[in-house]
């Protein structure tokens, strides 16, 4: 596996993960490109087409910067596991400046995205910690196709290591 995950609390979240070889692990660090991670799985994917399968995490506020990328990935045939973290907004900004309207976004239906770009991909919804296992088994399973996971949390979650560094602001 090769995981990529965007700016924001996916990068906070991925910081307890085990990566067992570090150039397997591609990250942007904070506010520097929002919206980094789809077009990068384009090109570690074109540029290294026998590397490990990709596993993106991004939030929706990133992967409203680059959507577009998504149909890039369909017309090469690129398989990623793409977890998009939906909570209709840009959790790193609430956490760090609540109560500001800026932070929310317009809801898309994400998990139709793979369908309106086309191509061969699968687009999954996960509201709850079984159907998420349900979409993870179903995702590794589906080995051919583009795989867009909708993981929907509330507006406010986020990762203990986001608390951590709201407090210390």
């Amino acid at each position: 596996m090769k995981l990529i995950v965007d700016t924001g609390d996916a990068v906070c979240a991925s910081a307890d993960l085990q990566i067992e070889e570090p150039d397997n692990f591609l990250a942007q660090p904070y506010y520097l490109s929002i919206g980094y991670s789809i077009p990068a799985t384009l090109g570690v994917s074109l540029a290294d087409s026998s590397s490990r399968r990709p596993v993106v995490i991004v939030g929706d506020g990133a992967f409203q910067m680059t959507a577009q990328e998504l149909s890039s990935l369909l017309r090469y045939g690129i398989t990623p596991i793409i977890f998009l973290l939906n909570n209709k907004g840009y959790t790193i900004e609430r956490v760090l400046h609540p109560d500001n309207i800026y932070n929310d976004l317009q809801n898309w239906s994400y998990s139709r995205l793979p369908e309106v770009f086309g191509g061969n991909s699968l687009g999954l919804v996960a509201a709850t910690e079984n159907q998420l296992e349900d979409t993870i088994n179903t995702a590794i399973a589906t080995t051919d196709k583009l795989v867009l996971i909708e993981v929907q949390t509330d507006p406010l979650d986020s990762s203990d290591l986001l608390k951590i560094l709201a407090k210390r602001l």
